[in-house]
């Protein structure tokens, strides 16, 4: 439907467009110029995507209650995981997907979306009851989602996100303030991105595993490993590890390859540095971040094939 996609698409552009100004503030001006052309290509990608869905009306089904009910119970466990047992966001969500995708097959995909809205920070002014309320509009995006941006990695923490962000505006939520990521530690997240991204995609794509298993997997192993092997940033490094799973959950439709997943990972790990100040301990921004990249990569594909058809060198 309509709303769905116009949701999740709001998702996408309100990270990006607020990562130009945040380089800009930092004055790193050519990296700004390179993400203003990233929401350039970014809302390429959208429109078209616009111009070939075909929208219609709802009609609920039996399985759309399950979708929801499964949404909030992902994101229930998840908080209780993160939150009061105090294993944290990237572990909780790492371990409902796992657990959903060995116990509920047919459901993963919601109960992985719910986790992410449990992913939210226990710095977040919020309520249990926020928690309860943005599950449910994320689950009723997601149904009303279903059927737009398919084999997109990513979408379902774009759908997890957006509840999130209209309750900070809606609901006295206040998110957390966090400092911007320094440049020298580019490459490192570049390298983990890249890493993850690639794992998550051969998983599926090689080793034929379903997506929800790969990316908790992979998301799993990071946020445990990386945090103790680097005590100073490894925290960042799970976090930039479980967003390029994300990327990597796309079907080969999306990214028919490796090297186009490498080009995926390295858009991730670039606005990963300039998104990270934004929107402080929302669930569902990694996969935001990671449906946005995707995105951007699809309006690449689109800008070269124009630019070669008008010049004669593409037919």
């Amino acid at each position: 439907m309509f709303i769905g996609f116009l949701l999740i698409s709001i998702s996408a552009v309100s990270l990006f467009t607020l990562s130009v100004i945040s380089a800009f503030s930092q004055r790193h001006f050519l990296i700004s110029l390179l993400i203003l052309l990233i929401n350039v290509l970014l809302l390429v990608d959208i429109f078209s995507q616009f111009k070939k869905e075909q929208f219609h009306f709802l009609q609920l089904k039996q399985k759309d209650l399950f979708i929801i009910l499964f949404c909030v119970i992902g994101a229930v466990l998840a908080y209780v995981i993160n939150v009061y047992i105090g294993l944290g966001a990237i572990i909780a969500s790492a371990m409902i997907g796992l657990l959903g995708a060995i116990l509920i097959p047919n459901y993963a995909v919601s109960i992985y979306c719910g986790s992410f809205v449990g992913m939210v920070s226990p710095l977040v002014l919020h309520d249990f009851y926020h928690v309860l309320l943005a599950a449910l509009m994320a689950g009723f995006i997601l149904m009303l989602s279903e059927d737009v941006y398919k084999g997109y990695g990513g979408k379902l923490g774009a759908t997890a996100f957006i509840p999130w962000v209209i309750l900070t505006v809606s609901n006295n939520v206040q998110l957390t303030t966090l400092h911007s990521l320094s440049i020298t530690l580019m490459l490192d997240i570049l390298f983990f991105s890249t890493l993850a991204a690639f794992s998550t995609y051969v998983i599926v794509q090689r080793l034929k595993h379903d997506v929800v298993t790969a990316s908790s997997l992979v998301s799993l192993v990071a946020g445990l490993i990386l945090p103790a092997v680097f005590p100073t940033n490894g925290t960042t490094f799970a976090a930039v590890a479980m967003s390029a799973s994300f990327a990597g959950m796309s079907s080969k439709k999306i990214i028919k390859n490796e090297i186009q997943m490498l080009i995926v990972s390295l858009l991730l790990g670039i606005m990963f540095v300039y998104s990270y100040s934004q929107f402080g301990g929302t669930g569902g921004k990694l996969g935001t971040l990671a449906f946005a990249s995707v995105i951007t990569y699809k309006g690449i594909e689109i800008a070269f094939k124009t630019f070669f058809k008008k010049t004669g060198l593409f037919r």
